[in-house]
């Protein structure tokens, strides 16, 4: 048998897309120069390919509390190693000191930042003290596994920016315009930014950061686009939840719009908001209450509604037909209240315990849900795929 450094390089390709990990892929790469060389190959073309045959592990995820934010680490799957979840702390953000808006320096804390949006390995974060009086406010990239980070400054502080009068709603991340040397499409050396901006009685706007770097060092730029087109002529749009690498949003009166993250575009989507028969209420009155319904990510990688049944201690979800492309029907409906009252050791005569419920968050695959009771609050994980409701916990 001939021995390994022989083998061609085509064969030896071959066995390395097969790596179970990039740590994996890593390592083989520090054996020899051979391997080396195909792995960093100067087209970036075993890398593309590589990253198509593996999709990304989720590490965990972050979240936005009362007083902090912090990062819970995923379970660690049989094949895989435990994460190490100081490697995804944030407390690097702690020692930023930076002259934002009118001179002054406001010291970081943990309970300074709110992570608004992520993709990729990147978080988008709101710092509480950039704020100027009119709305218009500064942001900050980072990346925690490196803790390299960048601030996305509007390009003039004050009431000029987005031709005037607007007020600032909410920002996204955003895939960069091309890929990057290793065919990558978002990093700290790539990525946009996209503030969405309310102008009183004219709308909604938006604003483009975009920002990459290369042999001519980092370079950034700003482009404003107008979307009033999309979003009618409502003066705002509410957020009904994230599936998919897009943002689904709602105009009162209009259709849903969806904001992709991967071309940083916003478009009208093709179907109507389903009507429930089971909720009285219309969809330009269901977005401020926030709490009944999530637009949320299957497993399969398609957006799902879910929409709590009044009184009926149920979930119910909506999926688009036709593979996604179609009109949005009734999937599926997941009784809840049972298993609650199974799970807290309740009788079976605790009949009001889990009619009334509130959606807390959504993952890929399931909701977390609290029914409301009075004695304290507890959380429930529903998974919308096996419907299976996972032991809940209580929070005082």
């Amino acid at each position: 048998m001939a021995p390994a450094m022989d083998l061609p390089d085509d064969l030896v390709e071959l066995i390395l897309l097969r790596l179970a990990s990039t740590v994996s892929l890593i390592r083989a790469a520090y054996t020899c120069k051979q391997w080396r060389r195909i792995v960093a190959a100067a087209d970036a073309g075993f890398l593309r390919r590589f990253r198509s045959l593996h999709a990304p592990a989720i590490a965990g995820y972050y979240y936005n509390s009362d007083n902090f934010t912090s990062f819970a680490p995923s379970p660690p799957a049989a094949s895989t190693p435990a994460i190490d979840d100081s490697h995804f702390s944030l407390d690097f953000l702690q020692v930023i000191v930076q002259d934002i808006v009118d001179g002054s320096r406001p010291q970081s804390s943990s309970s300074s930042w709110r992570i608004m949006d992520s993709r990729g390995s990147l978080l988008l974060l709101d710092f509480a003290g950039s704020h100027p009086d009119d709305g218009v406010r500064s942001l900050l990239v980072c990346e925690p596994l490196t803790r390299r980070y960048q601030w996305v400054v509007p390009p003039s502080a004050g009431r000029g920016f987005g031709g005037g009068g607007c007020e600032f709603s909410r920002a996204y991340l955003a895939d960069g315009a091309e890929a990057d040397e290793a065919g990558g499409r978002v990093g700290m050396s790539n990525f946009r930014v996209v503030y969405e901006l309310y102008h009183h009685r004219h709308g909604v706007s938006a604003a483009v950061f975009t920002f990459t770097t290369g042999g001519g060092g980092a370079q950034f730029s700003w482009e404003e686009k107008a979307i009033g087109d999309i979003a009618g002529s409502s003066s705002c749009m509410h957020v009904l939840g994230h599936a998919g690498g897009s943002w689904y949003l709602y105009a009162p009166g209009g259709k849903p719009v969806v904001f992709d993250g991967s071309t940083a575009e916003y478009s009208a989507s093709e179907s109507e908001l389903p009507l429930d028969a089971d909720n009285w209420l219309s969809w330009d009155v269901m977005i401020f209450f926030p709490s009944c319904f999530r637009v949320a990510e299957g497993r399969d990688g398609h957006p799902r509604i879910l929409t709590v049944v009044p009184g009926g201690g149920a979930l119910k979800v909506f999926a688009r037909c036709n593979n996604g492309g179609g009109e949005w029907v009734v999937e599926k409906m997941i009784p809840c209240a049972a298993a609650m009252r199974r799970l807290l050791g309740r009788p079976a005569s605790s009949s009001s315990l889990g009619q009334w419920m509130s959606i807390v968050t959504t993952r890929p695959g399931f909701a977390v849900v609290s029914p409301q009771v009075r004695e304290g609050r507890w959380f429930f994980a529903v998974d919308h795929d096996t419907m299976e409701i996972l032991s809940g916990f209580d929070h005082h």
